[in-house]
């Protein structure tokens, strides 16, 4: 038990303090000077930060396929621009069906 604690604090610190520098880089000016910068501050990209720092560290990795789903879902207007008309109702329709499921997962426990 004591070692899923410390990995979850592992976790949350580096995802924090990883997006942390990149919100102080892109307030100095630095994340506009690079290509698609602006993406990195994006809510998007910090559930794909996310997803991957717990898919490396934590041992339960569902929480980890969760974020990574939340990730493609807000970042599906970058990769598919069909999808670009519809993203406005993909990314906040697929967080509520997200949800649901997580509340519905968790009375059952």
């Amino acid at each position: 038990m004591a070692t899923t604690k410390s990995n979850d604090y592992l976790s949350y610190g580096i995802t924090f303090l990883l997006y942390g520098v990149f919100l102080l880089l892109d307030k100095v000016g630095i994340i506009h000077k690079i290509p698609y910068g602006g993406q990195i501050t994006s809510s998007g990209a910090f559930f794909l930060i996310a997803a991957i720092i717990f898919l490396i560290t934590q041992p339960n990795r569902l929480l980890s396929w969760i974020f990574l789903i939340i990730a493609i879902l807000l970042n599906a207007g970058i990769f598919l621009s069909w999808t670009t008309i519809y993203f406005y109702l993909i990314a906040p329709v697929g967080l509520i069906i997200i949800g649901v499921v997580m509340l519905l997962i968790s009375k059952k426990n």
